[in-house]
């Protein structure tokens, strides 16, 4: 770390005590080389190189490195102020998923609003995400895209609202922490709000207790971009959504964009208002996949390489074969493996981690990926595309024989592969009553009971309902499994 201070040896102790309190690699990864630390007259100055990465290096490292200063110099009055230097350099991205605040120079606003400052208020976009550390691929590629136009200052996109949804650990945190990043960098006077639907109801309540509504719609209003992960955590909350509604006419009418990310599809998300779908729809909805084995092996790729971790081909593709599905599973992995390698250390020649390492260090079950337990958005997915119709007509009120097809199929899956109860998945499907539901399935087991089939209009001629209830369940994620069969000679899913 570079100091020019009064006292530079003391410095020097400091940053060595933070690094001690806070990990080397995380210390060497997102503070030294980017921080500058200078003591004068019982003040320890820190300077960065952005208002944004200001912020967020004093959320992260501000108490810790106030510790470690207190306990070098043994001045208890000490106070630590964070500076902004634009000549000071931001981590490597070589080296980790860091960026903030471009340094180009000024460009003008959004049409129609006046420019101020750069400012990214409290729950402000993580460094860790970029678009330049997102890997693309055919599962998460349109919603890339998506967040790329919607970036764009240069001109106004097709659509001023992102709805990204997909199941935990595919992406979609990642996506909208990286369009705060690059919505700044083209508009440096641009405000920005990252914050999630738990932050939001919390941020609401707290206004209501306090008397300060106004004060909190004041500085929601007057944002160029909103960002909100998890928003499914409105589910229930009448008033909180109908306070979001309102902002969310506001910004509209401001010419505002906003990007929303959840669990589920707007339709599919319980107890949320039909005034609220229908303005979530209203905009670009974009559903991410999980990543297909190719990705998966680009993505085990870049986290190994940012974790310094020398994973050889075969050892990627085991770590591949055991992470099925979530990102997140893949970063608990190279966790696990980066931790063995320092306890175990590596046989293999040329200090590679290889297949036959990731089985000692994960468990022989490396080579089989965990099953999870199926989701509803994942069934009515499946149940849609092998069918042909659209969800939208699905969770509407039309009644062709197809869309009437497909619900049966997502009530029965649901049934014979989730927990889910009857009144659970009318609600998921936007029926009234869950009787509904029930007539469904007793129809649907009548169909694979009696062999019936279906005609796909696909030129491959009448499909087996069994063997379509087989395809939906593993498009949905399910282990392949054959109906048992039933007392009477006929056949019928085991449920699990």
């Amino acid at each position: 770390m570079t100091t020019t201070a009064s006292d530079p040896t003391t410095c020097e102790r400091i940053a060595r005590r933070l690094a001690a309190s806070v990990g080397h690699e995380s210390f060497q990864r997102y503070f030294a080389g980017s921080a500058r630390l200078d003591l004068r007259d019982g003040r320890l100055a820190v300077a960065v190189p952005t208002t944004f990465y200001a912020r967020w290096l004093e959320g992260r490292f501000g108490e810790s490195l106030l510790h470690a200063a207190k306990a070098e110099t043994g001045m208890s009055g000490l106070v630590v102020s964070w500076q902004v230097e634009p000549g000071s350099p931001l981590p490597d991205p070589a080296h980790a998923s860091v960026a903030g605040e471009a340094r180009a120079p000024a460009r003008p606003a959004a049409r129609g609003r006046p420019r101020r400052p750069s400012a990214v208020s409290r729950g402000a976009a993580s460094p860790r995400y970029t678009l330049d550390g997102f890997v693309v691929g055919p599962a998460n590629q349109m919603a890339f895209a998506a967040v790329q136009r919607l970036a764009q200052s240069q001109a106004q996109p097709p659509s001023r609202v992102l709805f990204l949804h997909g199941t935990c650990g595919v992406g979609k945190t990642h996506l909208l922490h990286a369009l705060a990043h690059a919505f700044l960098s083209s508009q440096p006077g641009a405000s920005v709000r990252v914050t999630t639907g738990e932050g939001f109801t919390n941020d609401f309540v707290g206004a209501v207790r306090t008397g300060s509504v106004e004060r909190f719609r004041a500085a929601l209003r007057k944002v160029d971009l909103l960002c909100i992960d998890d928003v499914h955590f409105l589910s229930g909350k009448s008033a909180t959504q109908s306070e979001f509604l309102h902002t969310f006419d506001a910004l509209d009418l401001s010419g505002a964009r906003v990007a929303l990310a959840s669990d589920a599809h707007p339709r599919l998300i319980a107890h949320f208002s039909e005034r609220l779908a229908s303005r979530c729809v209203s905009g670009m909805v974009v559903k991410i996949d999980a990543p297909d084995p190719d990705t998966r092996r680009r993505i085990i790729s870049r986290m190994a390489e940012v974790r310094c971790l020398p994973l050889n081909a075969e050892g990627i593709e085991a770590v591949s074969r055991r992470c099925e599905g979530s990102v997140r599973d893949v970063e608990g992995a190279l966790t696990r493996l980066e931790a063995a390698r320092r306890l175990l250390g590596s046989s293999t020649p040329g200090d590679a981690i290889d297949a036959a390492f990731v089985r000692r260090a994960l468990g022989e079950a490396a080579d089989r990926g965990p099953r999870r337990p199926l989701r509803l958005a994942a069934i009515v997915d499946a149940a849609c595309a092998e069918l042909g119709v659209q969800v939208t007509d699905v969770l509407g009120r039309g009644r062709h024989k197809r869309i009437v097809l497909a619900r049966s199929m997502i009530g029965y899956v649901a049934r014979q592969a989730t927990t889910h109860s009857f009144p659970e998945i009318a609600q998921a499907l936007g029926r009234p009553n869950h009787s509904t539901v029930v007539t469904a399935c007793q129809r649907m087991r009548r169909a694979i009971e009696s062999g019936a089939t279906v005609d796909l209009d696909d030129g491959t001629g009448p499909v087996p309902v069994v063997e379509l209830f087989e395809r939906v369940r593993r498009a949905a994620g399910a282990a392949p499994q054959r109906p048992a069969p039933l007392t009477n000679g006929a056949t019928a899913p085991v449920r699990r």
